[in-house]
């Protein structure tokens, strides 16, 4: 099935549909499993590049975003907050009522939660530079993100890893 641009994350909502993020498009589309077709597709503009995206219990979508903002939308496709993130976010994770980004770029988390009934950023959580990539264990209240250490590069280089030293940050929550 075509789907008219680059597909990144996936979530699986409770009522029979697969939500994802095309990012070059900056839509968030919905696919029924039932039938196997595109039910929706929703702008996220003024997000660039939505990567990460999750679910929460609430049948809530917390979409990163390349310009520094997750997009939180409701299960029907309104937007519902933008609140700002940290640099170079890949994925996003739920779990206690917050989402958390992985802002690889400045080796930070941003907690997103929903204050007064309005979705902000509620703490920056330092991590290591290049995790951008999380997940979370609700079970046990833990952040996973796999990183590596990096070699100093020069504006505009490609950042290389240093071999033999990926591991996982594991963050847990106080």
């Amino acid at each position: 099935m075509a789907v008219g641009g680059k597909p990144e994350f996936a979530a699986q909502g409770a009522n029979g549909l697969v939500y994802f993020n095309l990012e070059d498009k900056s839509e968030l589309l919905t696919l029924s499993l039932k039938t196997n077709k595109i039910t929706k597709r929703i702008s996220l503009k003024p997000c660039q590049e939505p990567t990460g995206l999750a679910m929460d219990e609430k049948q809530r979508v917390f979409s990163v975003c390349g310009n520094n903002v997750m997009m939180v939308a409701s299960a029907d496709g309104k937007i519902i907050a933008q609140p700002a993130i940290g640099s170079g976010p890949d994925g996003v994770a739920v779990m206690d009522g917050y989402a958390f980004s992985a802002n690889g770029a400045d080796g930070t988390i941003t907690a997103v939660g929903e204050v007064d009934g309005k979705f902000q950023a509620v703490a920056t959580i330092p991590t290591q530079l290049g995790a951008r990539t999380i997940a979370a264990d609700p079970a046990t209240h833990r952040l996973y993100l796999p990183t590596a250490d990096f070699q100093p590069v020069a504006a505009g280089e490609k950042r290389q890893g240093v071999p033999n030293s990926f591991r996982v940050l594991v963050l847990q929550k106080q």
